[in-house]
């Protein structure tokens, strides 16, 4: 059997860190309604991770500040969230199933 090492410890304090410095940002860990670590801001997916160490550095990523408006910001359009239901902001965007 092969052991699987730790992820870094820090991801704890990467998570709250970010939450105090973005906290126009909604987050919601994996859970019944998604299996994956999830970020909205005004309604709209704008990134997510398996891990939360990928979740954080997707998050980390994205642009500051982040576009204000739905449908402008850098992430995911709220229509390709399973989770969230089709978005009046993401029609006419172009994008499609």
């Amino acid at each position: 059997m092969q052991e699987v090492p730790p992820g870094p410890p820090d991801q704890v304090r990467r998570l709250e860190r970010y939450r105090q410095e973005h906290p126009d940002v909604d987050i919601e860990p994996p859970g019944a309604r998604s299996a994956v670590w999830r970020a909205f801001r005004d309604g709209d997916l704008i990134a997510y991770g398996f891990t939360l160490m990928v979740f954080l550095e997707r998050l980390e990523d994205l642009p500051e500040p982040l576009v204000a408006g739905r449908g402008q910001g850098p992430g995911i359009p709220a229509m390709l969230d399973p989770g969230r239901g089709m978005s009046t902001s993401a029609v006419g965007s172009g994008l499609s199933r």
